[in-house]
């Protein structure tokens, strides 16, 4: 997902995974791992995506 600049740091330290190749801010979300360290704010992170890309 593309991620505003000010969520990448905090997203990186819980384990997202840098996709710079793709661009600026695109960071790839292990969502479904046994952990859920995101499951539970994938709404946000779907919204702050978005409003990234608009």
């Amino acid at each position: 997902m593309r991620t505003p600049q000010e969520r990448i740091a905090d997203a990186m330290a819980r384990g997202a995974i840098d996709c710079g190749e793709l661009g600026d801010g695109w960071l790839l979300f292990p969502l479904f791992v046994n952990d859920d360290r995101f499951s539970a704010e994938l709404p946000v992170l779907v919204r702050a995506a978005y409003d990234a890309a608009t």
